[in-house]
């Protein structure tokens, strides 16, 4: 029993490891493709690939698929609001917001995740540091945007629009978690990207995007890098990651990705890092870290105080 929790606790740990690296490099490939082909089409027809290939994996390997409607409706519902409430808000905001401080922003999933957790679940996991935390984050962000702005690697509304996609992003998670559905996690995989891609092609549609398109080579190479490794690697790693471990632990992946793609825009884009964004960058960190430590320390006083019981 021990070694086969030992056994899944090391591969949630390696797919952690992968998804910290890919989604750390996907910002920047985003950031490319968009400037070049419609942001809702791209990403509409990437993830129905990336879908349509994991189903092909799960039917092939037999994979347990779920039985119920209802399933199907559970695991579609979470992955259409991380894949095209989240993710589709995302791509829109980075055809002007640069990869960096998309990133950046949405290392704040964390703490939308405990304030959902707070919310929804009832869970009463934030003492005074983390309420402390939380407003630590928000003021980062704020400076990231009143500074960003002023050098155009931000502005309000991309601010706006990026915190949105985090709560949605943080909704499908804790949707995923609360409401668990019958079936393998590669064949809840493969629902939920070709659920998110369509209602991003259907979102693209109407957004007129469908007569912008055309293809180079550009358009190919970040095609099939976003479909295999933002989409089948990354995404199924994510998903495996948060079957596996809580969901505020799961979101911490965002520290290490932010400081790639922060460092990815600036070497390959160019993109401008100066002191106020490396402050936004203490002050954003040190704002999700207190939180983490705040829900732990919270999680803790309960166990003692349901012991003493």
């Amino acid at each position: 029993m021990n070694k086969s929790k030992n056994r899944t606790e090391i591969l949630a740990l390696i797919a952690f490891v992968i998804l910290c690296i890919v989604w750390g490099t996907t910002y920047l490939v985003i950031r490319i493709s968009v400037a070049v082909f419609p942001a809702e089409t791209f990403s509409g027809i990437r993830f129905i690939l990336s879908g349509l290939i994991v189903m092909a994996f799960a039917i092939l390997t037999k994979q347990k698929m779920p039985k119920r409607i209802w399933d199907f409706l559970k695991i579609s519902t979470s992955g259409i609001l991380m894949l095209l409430g989240g993710h589709g808000l995302v791509v829109f905001a980075e055809q002007w917001v640069h990869s960096g401080v998309t990133a950046l922003i949405l290392s704040l999933g964390p703490i939308f995740i405990a304030l959902l957790e707070l919310i929804i679940l009832k869970k009463k996991t934030l003492n005074v540091w983390g309420w402390v935390g939380l407003f630590t984050g928000f003021i980062g962000v704020l400076i990231l945007v009143v500074n960003g702005k002023e050098i155009g690697s931000i502005d309000f509304k991309g601010g706006v629009i990026l915190l949105a996609a985090c709560l949605l992003f943080a909704a499908g998670s804790i949707f995923s978690k609360k409401y668990s559905a019958d079936g393998s996690i590669v064949s809840q995989l493969a629902i939920q990207m070709i659920a998110g891609g369509a209602g991003l092609l259907i979102t693209g549609g109407i957004l007129g995007e469908y007569s912008k398109v055309t293809i180079n080579f550009t358009v190919v190479w970040t095609m099939i890098y976003l479909t295999i490794f933002g989409g089948i690697i990354g995404y199924g790693a994510y998903i495996y990651v948060l079957k596996h471990w809580p969901a505020s632990k799961a979101g911490t992946y965002s520290y290490v990705n932010t400081v790639i793609a922060v460092i990815l825009g600036a070497v390959i884009l160019k993109e401008p890092v100066n002191a106020n964004i490396i402050f936004s960058i203490f002050l954003i960190f040190g704002g999700v870290i207190a939180v983490q430590i705040s829900k732990v320390k919270t999680t803790e006083s309960i166990c003692e105080k349901g012991k003493n019981d």
